[in-house]
């Protein structure tokens, strides 16, 4: 019987101890530091954690659970810390390693707007965090290394560092890290090569490491992510050519290269990258011409390959990337014209296409674009009229047709867009008067000293919004004033008002030349015969010559 109360006694004990006694203490004491390194009592909020603040080691019906940002498992051990945005500012302790089985540790600022501060060096003991899954850190300040040991942790998944103040190299090891899908280390002050072995990481689906100093050329090894969808190394010093291997990241929907110091052509093999919708090149040293292969991207939406030394002519098959809203293409030797084939990329929002010798006409055909907001072809060698293409455009902003030799009127259509405060039309050939529908853009404009500079117009556009100099005549009416005092039938060319006296049309008005007579005529209508070069008036049952 004795023996029995004993065995009683013990269980009882153990079941108080499991009772009261709920959390580790190596997770409690780890909370703790983490508390008080990054000054917990200024926590954006920081309910629940008294309980780590007021008690040295854990106390009686201890539920670190309770605490704001915690989560526990079944075995009651710490296995997630959330605590973004929340005002953190200080160190992370080295305690924070002795959390054997976090899966998330998530410290950042995604709001960009400090409301959290961590500085300091990522902790070494971090790597004893075997089963971390998810590390996110982005945003801080955090300086120093990253851990070169991160290779330990063989379980993480996603790894974002972003826009903190590192320095130093990328670990090697960080290609032990098998399981990483995310990788995100942007805007820091990382250096040195990138590391061959990041292609052992074959589950990525986003490696992001823009706005650094890495060099050297990217690795052959980046040719086995099977799964990526985001490559981004832009700004970079990162050089040598484009791997042609990358041409196996079928599944690729952004790559940005731009702003490093490539060279060589663009690779005719990326035609294979069928679901790529945003290819950046721009600001490096390619050469060569447009690959005409790359007219398979067909669900490309942002095209940019300025800034660089490209030659030849704009592929007019690139017609098939319909659903394109960005086309930069400025700022190489491209020569040509504009293709006509254009007018099918109905997305346009962006068309740069300045400082190239570019030559010919602007199509017609892109008065289909009608979400265009920029338009610039200033510096190409562009002739002929400006078509008046704006009229269906009222989301355009800027026009930079300047520096070509573009002649004619100014089209009225430009007077049409309520959104547009950039126009730059200096140094062309444009002659003639100023629409009335133009007057809008003495109001509009944020400089309207950029339009008459180099051209031959009747008068400046800035006297044209102060004194109407330079005003079109109004155009010709079908009104006739009968007059029955013998005085001969006369047109009304300037409103509604009859005019008395003879009118010499040639002092008011230029007919265009028509080929047919115009359907459906009213009687007064007038037009100019180009057959006959007669100016012809419909009295209401024929059409008489005026002389």
């Amino acid at each position: 019987m004795k023996i029995i109360n004993f065995h009683i006694i013990i269980f009882s004990l153990l079941c108080n101890t499991v009772l009261y006694t709920q959390c580790n203490t190596d997770d409690f004491l780890a909370l703790k530091a983490l508390y008080n390194s990054t000054n917990g009592d200024n926590w954006t909020t920081n309910s629940g954690w008294a309980l780590v603040r007021d008690n040295a080691t854990p106390p009686m019906n201890c539920d670190l659970g309770s605490m704001y940002g915690i989560a526990v498992n079944s075995n009651n051990r710490v296995e997630s810390i959330n605590l973004a945005d929340n005002n953190l500012i200080g160190t992370l302790p080295i305690e924070i390693g002795d959390l054997a089985e976090l899966r998330i540790l998530h410290c950042q600022d995604s709001l960009d707007s400090n409301s959290n501060q961590l500085s300091g060096n990522i902790p070494a003991s971090i790597d004893q965090l075997s089963l971390l899954e998810s590390l996110n850190l982005f945003g801080n300040d955090l300086s120093g290394n990253m851990p070169s040991t991160i290779g330990n942790l063989t379980e993480l998944t996603s790894l974002l560092l972003g826009k903190n103040n590192l320095t130093g190299s990328i670990p090697t090891s960080i290609g032990n890290c098998s399981k990483l899908r995310i990788f995100q280390a942007q805007i820091n002050q990382l250096d040195g090569s990138i590391p061959s072995t990041i292609g052992n990481c074959d589950s990525l689906v986003s490696l992001i490491l823009r706005s650094n100093n890495l060099s050297g050329s990217i690795p052959t090894t980046f040719s086995s992510f099977p799964n990526i969808k985001s490559l981004d190394l832009s700004s970079n010093n990162i050089s040598g050519t484009i791997p042609i291997g990358i041409s196996n990241l079928m599944t690729l929907i952004t790559l940005q290269l731009n702003d490093n110091m490539l060279m060589g052509s663009l690779p005719i093999e990326l035609n294979s990258l069928i679901n790529l919708r945003t290819f950046w090149v721009q600001n490096n040293q390619l050469t060569g011409t447009l690959p005409s292969t790359y007219s398979s991207m067909t669900d490309l939406r942002s095209f940019a390959v300025s800034s660089n030394n490209l030659s030849g002519m704009l592929r007019p098959s690139y017609s098939s990337m319909t659903m394109l809203t960005q086309f930069w293409v400025q700022d190489n030797q491209f020569t040509g014209p504009i293709p006509t084939s254009y007018s099918s990329l109905t997305n346009m929002r962006q068309f740069y296409l300045h400082d190239n010798n570019i030559d010919g006409s602007i199509p017609s055909g892109l008065s289909n674009w009608s979400e265009l907001v920029q338009f610039t072809a200033q510096n190409n060698d562009l002739t002929g009229d400006i078509p008046d293409i704006f009229g269906n455009m009222p989301n355009l902003t800027t026009v930079r047709l300047d520096s070509n030799a573009l002649t004619g009127l100014i089209p009225q259509s430009l007077g049409d867009p309520d959104s547009l405060i950039t126009l730059f039309l200096e140094n062309n050939l444009l002659t003639g008067c100023y629409d009335i529908k133009l007057q809008k853009l003495c109001n509009t404009l944020s400089s309207i000293s950029h339009i008459d500079p180099g051209n031959m117009l009747d008068a400046t556009f800035s006297d044209f919004c102060s004194a109407d100099d330079g005003l079109c005549p109004p155009p010709l009416t079908s009104t006739f004033c009968e007059v029955h005092n013998g005085l001969e039938t006369q047109l009304n060319v300037r409103g509604n008002a009859c005019i008395d006296g003879a009118i010499s049309l040639s002092e008011f008005i230029q007919l265009k030349p028509l080929d047919a007579a115009p359907t459906n005529p009213e009687r007064g209508t007038v037009y100019f015969d180009s057959s006959l070069n007669k100016l012809m008036v419909w009295d209401g049952i024929t059409w008489q010559p005026c002389w």
